[in-house]
């Protein structure tokens, strides 16, 4: 049987089949940097295959509402090779960036939008003038978190991942 040439590490785990192990380094790569499971492979690299059901793409998939990252599957070498990245905008993560609590909210706004103006932003916070808003996503662009395109007016602010 061909073997994998790599071995295992703290973004690669070799896992013959699904069992409920997986979701332990599931959980691992989440709260890390993310990392790679590849399912069909023993753990001395030897590419054994294996199928995943349907069923089981579906529980690895529904961990996302756990707040887990959703995988990227694709066959792979007669197994199934499940990517996970982890996720960058996470409140805990964004706190430990340094963000403040009206940037955490302006990423979670933007999340769920996808695009808005600082027109549209600032109505999500009465109370705070239009320049503190638009300082916030200045050091939010300046941090590589968001992007913005566009010039004045027409400038709308999107995430950069």
């Amino acid at each position: 049987m061909p073997k994998i040439n790599a071995t295992e590490s703290q973004t690669l785990e070799f896992k013959r089949q699904w069992t409920d192990r997986v979701l332990e380094d599931i959980a691992a790569f989440a709260n890390t940097d993310g990392g790679m499971l590849l399912l069909g492979v023993r753990d001395d690299g030897e590419i054994v295959g294996a199928r995943a059901d349907d069923w089981e793409l579906q529980r690895i998939a529904n961990h996302r509402d756990q707040g887990l990252p959703e995988p990227d599957f694709a066959n792979w070498q007669g197994g199934v090779r499940a990517t996970f990245l982890q996720d960058p905008y996470t409140p805990e993560r964004l706190r430990r960036m340094g963000l403040n609590e009206r940037q955490i909210r302006i990423i979670t706004i933007l999340r769920s939008v996808q695009s808005a103006s600082l027109g549209e932003l600032h109505r999500y916070f009465p109370g705070i003038s239009s320049k503190t808003v638009q300082h916030d996503l200045q050091a939010l662009v300046e941090k590589g978190l968001v992007k913005a395109s566009g010039e004045k007016k027409g400038r709308r602010y999107g995430l950069a991942r």
